[in-house]
């Protein structure tokens, strides 16, 4: 689990998973079987493992974190042991020396990414210099944490002002190690002159940047946790939220399709973005489009083989092609997922993709309003299955979850496409819950009490037969009993 959900297509599946089965979940339940020591800041981001990092001569599993105070932590993922950390390259920044907000302090926030070719970690936070706000891009050592030569490097191009701008997205490292994209967005409170911001850096030479900014009057910030997506076809994707609503073009409440090479760019017209024909009527009301991240599809038959799967703070989900996402209206096909979809806030988390032995397969959605019928629960999961062929494509209600008040972006474990089990946080309880992902029937709960707090929009981690939990200010691993 090297990046956000897994994989650049942010689909959040895990196929590689014999032991946590529907069946011994069920019977078995989970248990607790370690907590880390107390962090020395909050988390967001979701935890990422390696198998085998050789550490002081001998291979050791890791967990790797990033905190709000500017830190970056391995715990051994077996006894949630501290291997190194805190490893602190900045002083976070205090609320009261942003605009707005609701971090404090403001440190590491989007979840990092990991190079296994390089042995490195990658991460950026707000730092607070004697005064000075500004983005520093780290990177350290998978083994021993210590900072890779010539980091920490600002992330500062003009017209940036980091206190109006949030960096919570998760990082996503381009095939070849040496292209990473860092997203930005606005704190909470829509203060400021802000924009959603596109950083490239070209690692071999950090200090060489480009930067895509949304064609906004301000806002269009690309916030959600997922971050972009990046699909084979060499393009990366992002969902922008409200702008202040000048047009349906402005690149606000849209999917955004950037093309890396020459320079960090989209296509013209559109193929370059994807925008509902109530674009503007989000921007007015704040229903974000993008509260939640894009989910890139494998490669599907029929005429459109490449598909991104987005939905927003109304309800409605959208297939576009990735090829050429339509521009103001051009989605292939769209359904209302949750609830009534008028202005409501019904989903923020990134939804999941997998495939079952049934040959079918799903897009899983977590929102927090009333399913769509014939479901009779509030919130919670959703399962939905994806035809696709020679006609459009479509998707149909395939099995809703047990009710959840706020889910955050679920993530799917199974042995190949047998016996797939969906994880996911309910940040209201707290609880983790496992759900059968062919049934959609409650597998097992944590207890009451279980969990003692946990941040919105956390995804937890499923690696070698345990569910890594992002506590507060520490992780949970959960295994069989």
């Amino acid at each position: 689990m090297l990046t956000f959900h897994g994989n650049n297509l942010r689909t959040g599946w895990q196929q590689a998973e014999t032991a946590l089965t529907p069946s011994a979940v069920a019977a078995d339940g989970m248990a607790r079987i370690w907590t880390s020591p107390a962090l020395d800041g909050d988390l967001y981001g979701q935890p990422l493992f390696v198998q085998g990092v050789m550490i002081g001569g001998q291979p050791r599993d890791v967990v790797y974190v990033a905190t709000e105070n500017d830190s970056l932590w391995a715990l051994d993922a077996h006894t949630g042991a501290a291997i190194w950390g805190p490893v602190t390259f900045g002083t976070p920044a205090p609320a009261s020396s942003l605009a707005c907000g609701d971090i404090n302090p403001v440190g590491v926030t989007g979840t990092p990414v990991i190079d296994p070719a390089k042995g490195a970690i990658y991460a950026v936070g707000l730092t607070d210099a004697a005064g000075t706000l500004g983005y520093e891009l780290v990177a350290a050592d998978l083994a021993t944490g210590a900072l890779l030569p010539g980091y920490p490097v600002p992330i500062a191009p003009p017209g940036l002002d980091p206190t109006v701008q949030e960096q919570r997205g998760a990082l996503t490292l381009l095939p070849g190690g040496n292209v990473l994209d860092v997203p930005f967005g606005g704190y909470y409170g829509d203060c400021g002159d802000y924009h959603g911001w596109v950083q490239q850096i070209w690692l071999p030479q950090p200090a060489d940047q480009a930067s895509y900014v949304t064609p906004t009057r301000r806002e269009g910030g690309l916030w959600a946790t997922g971050g972009l997506a990046y699909g084979p076809e060499g393009a990366l994707y992002g969902v922008t939220g409200n702008s202040d609503g000048a047009s349906a073009s402005d690149m606000g409440d849209a999917v955004i399709r950037l093309l890396p090479t020459p320079h960090l760019h989209p296509p013209a017209g559109a193929a370059g973005f994807f925008a509902p024909t109530n674009a503007v009527a989000l921007d007015l009301a704040d229903e974000d489009f993008g509260s939640a991240g894009p989910l890139l599809l494998p490669p599907q038959p029929g005429p459109y083989p490449l598909l991104l799967f987005a939905m927003g703070k109304q309800g409605i989900g959208y297939l576009v092609d990735r090829y050429v996402p339509g521009g103001v209206g051009g989605q292939l096909a769209s359904q209302c997922m949750y609830g009534s979809c008028g202005r409501q806030e019904a989903v923020f988390s990134t939804a999941a993709y997998y495939a079952a032995s049934n040959g079918g397969q799903y897009i899983l959605t977590a929102g927090r309003t009333a399913q769509a019928a014939p479901c009779t629960g509030t919130g919670g999961l959703e399962a939905w299955r994806l035809t696709t062929g020679d006609a459009l494509p479509s998707l149909s209600l395939a099995w809703c979850g047990p009710s959840m008040s706020d889910p955050g972006s679920p993530t799917v474990s199974s042995d190949g496409t047998s016996g797939p089990v969906a994880w996911v946080l309910d940040t209201v309880g707290p609880r983790l819950l496992a759900v059968d992902g062919a049934t959609g029937q409650l597998l097992w709960e944590s207890p009451a009490g279980g969990l003692p707090s946990v941040h919105r929009f956390t995804v937890p981690t499923v690696a070698d037969g345990m569910v890594l939990v992002p506590e507060t200010r520490g992780v949970t691993a959960y295994a069989l009993r």
